[in-house]
């Protein structure tokens, strides 16, 4: 009777092992995922897009939780030699901010 239940303990300890490895691998790939999304990153700015469309699309995005961003500011902002546009969207029911980056045209997209 012993080991039964030796076993049974060895085998829900494995579970949950298993069960969280899994899941923390799986946030990591979806952080990397949405980094590389366009616009996510400097790296990947959205190029070409005008004032309203930049506004537009922080705004048409969704938060985790499900709620649309609102925008709440932004600014110029250069690295790595790049003149990037960036505008913060939060989400007005968790607070989660969001960052998007922007360039005027393909030769603003490229390190100089």
């Amino acid at each position: 009777m012993k080991w039964i239940f030796l076993g049974l303990l060895a085998a829900s300890v494995l579970y949950v092992v298993v069960r969280e490895i899994r899941l923390r691998l799986g946030e990591r790939t979806g952080e990397r995922e949405r980094l590389a999304a366009p616009g996510r990153a400097p790296e990947n700015p959205i190029v070409g897009l005008g004032w309203n469309e930049q506004k537009d699309r922080i705004e048409s995005l969704r938060c985790e939780c499900g709620s649309r961003l609102r925008h709440i500011g932004g600014g110029p902002r250069s690295r790595e030699g790049r003149e990037l546009w960036t505008l913060m969207g939060e989400c007005p029911e968790c607070g989660e901010t969001v960052t998007l980056y922007f360039a005027d045209g393909p030769e603003d997209a490229e390190p100089r």
